[in-house]
């Protein structure tokens, strides 16, 4: 077993005090909080950060879970809900802005020595831009909420998996997080549907099936009549058959994924017109 500091505490040493406390003093807060400083405060959040807690009360219930190795993280401040708030609030922001200036000084200088561009005269930074296919992110995260929630893992079909792989995603990976979060919660061991935002992203939600964009162009405040309504379902019903590579029933069929009996489906693809071949299974 390890006897030596947490590592929390050796990274934060990076930051030194006397600097820290020199960008403090530059923007005092209106009200001061005797129990709750503004180391106190960075430390939180860059803990918040690097361990990925989604609130305040996810940051108070995660480290005063902990309590006894706080003072070895360097917080001596109560952390409560209220605490992070006011301060989160009322501190001028350009605190945390020169401390990020000193770092990034002290970057440079470390790395002044390493010339990978030699042309360019500017300062470059590097960022991280891996990609990771999401077959493989999926059921990582799956497992890390059932651990995290309490709640039995559920399975992901490959008509959802395409669900998940066809969603631009315009956050970052907690964005896929909070997803499977949502659907694990909803769904309680059953194979998961996904229900994404609606601003920005090429479906449309209607209750917990998706329409894409490119056969649901009407607008919202506009009446439709009966033709427009049955043509509307019928191209939601052949993109789903797409989806799923013509296949109806199962699991990974398109009756699961328009949450439709297979036989209901199958009486609805007659009526619509709708055809699969016999070799293919495609229309």
């Amino acid at each position: 077993m390890n006897a030596g500091r947490i590592v929390f505490s050796q990274i934060v040493d990076m930051i030194h005090r006397e600097q820290f406390d020199r960008c403090v003093s530059n923007y005092p807060m209106p009200r001061k909080s005797k129990s709750f400083t503004a180391r106190d405060q960075f430390l939180c959040m860059a803990f918040a950060q690097l361990t990925f807690r989604e609130s305040l009360r996810d940051i108070e219930a995660c480290l005063r879970s902990q309590e006894s190795l706080l003072y070895a993280m360097g917080i001596r401040g109560l952390v409560t809900r209220t605490n992070l708030a006011y301060a989160n609030e009322s501190r001028d922001w350009r605190v945390f802005f020169e401390l990020a200036q000193i770092l990034i000084r002290k970057a440079r200088k470390l790395y002044a020595s390493d010339r990978y561009i030699v042309e360019i005269d500017e300062i470059v930074y590097a960022i991280d831009a891996s990609t990771i296919d999401l077959a493989l992110l999926v059921p990582h995260f799956v497992k890390l909420t059932s651990k995290k929630l309490n709640i039995p893992e559920s399975s992901v079909s490959k008509s959802q998996l395409q669900n998940l792989k066809s969603y631009h995603w315009p956050g970052n990976i907690r964005e896929l997080q909070n997803v499977l979060e949502r659907a694990m919660i909803v769904s309680r061991g059953q194979s998961l549907r996904f229900d994404f935002p609606e601003s920005g992203s090429r479906s449309k939600v209607i209750g917990n099936s998706s329409i894409p964009a490119s056969i649901s162009s009407v607008n919202t405040n506009e009446i439709l009549n009966e033709s427009d309504l049955v043509e509307l379902n019928r191209a939601n019903i052949i993109r789903a058959l797409k989806t799923c590579g013509g296949k109806v029933y199962g699991k990974d069929g398109a009756a699961a994924l328009l949450e439709l009996k297979p036989n209901t489906l199958a009486s609805r693809m007659k009526k619509l017109g709708i055809v699969l071949r016999e070799k293919t299974g495609l229309i």
